[in-house]
């Protein structure tokens, strides 16, 4: 099975930005982001975020817009831990 790497990162940033800001469903997102739920429909079916929108918000609750755009904080809420200790591992390799 061929996994679309578009949708996956639609779904990373999307899935990261809801723990972020305590939304629980894409609608809660929508009303956050400032879209109906039909525009974010649309969004999420052409796999394009509003980045404009996404770093307002992150700009107004002070959230690290690199912590909602990077992947290694999607393996964390996955709970792949094994993933996510390999990435810790690294992170203290280079400090």
């Amino acid at each position: 099975m061929k996994v679309d790497q578009a949708l996956v990162e639609f779904e990373s940033v999307a899935l990261r930005l809801k723990a972020a800001i305590g939304a629980g469903s894409d609608a809660e997102l929508a009303r956050i982001l400032g879209l109906s739920a039909t525009a974010y429909t649309c969004r999420k079916q052409r796999r394009m975020l509003p980045l404009s929108r996404i770093a307002k918000v992150c700009l107004e609750r002070g959230i690290s817009i690199d912590r909602i755009l990077n992947e290694t904080y999607t393996l964390a809420l996955i709970g792949d831990e094994k993933i996510a200790k390999s990435g810790e591992k690294q992170e203290k390799r280079r400090e």
